[in-house]
């Protein structure tokens, strides 16, 4: 299961620049990196900032390429989110149900408008 949360609506970083949510920089990218301690036995956080409002994809991929987990696949506002990853795959994909996913490394690919960034996440049990 994902967990999607917003955790600062005033001001926002990207690029390394700060520039207040809902600013004119329509071109800046989008940022997102694994928060530490890596590697993880349990949940596994992806904060990301984006630049201005608009269509997110955050997937997560087993070693062959195979999409194990869409974490989020929707419409965010501009601003700085985490999504936290329990770990589970299957039928639901990141959602209730799913089975829980065996230990090793795991990727992450975070796509907005035109851009993709990647990470990758190591998994323990």
């Amino acid at each position: 299961m994902a967990f999607l949360r917003r955790t600062d609506a005033a001001r926002v970083q990207f690029d390394g620049e700060r520039r207040r949510a809902g600013g004119t920089r329509a071109a800046a990218r989008a940022r997102a990196r694994t928060r530490a301690p890596e590697p993880t036995s349990g949940r596994a956080t992806i904060p990301f900032g984006l630049p201005a409002g608009g269509r997110v994809r955050l997937t997560v991929y087993d070693p062959s390429g195979r999409a194990v987990a869409e974490l989020v696949d929707r419409e965010l506002a501009a601003g700085r989110y985490e999504v936290a990853w329990d770990g589970r795959v299957g039928p639901a994909r990141g959602g209730e149900g799913g089975s829980l996913a065996p230990a090793g490394v795991y990727f992450y690919r975070l796509r907005f408008g035109g851009e993709t960034r990647t990470g990758k996440i190591a998994l323990l049990r």
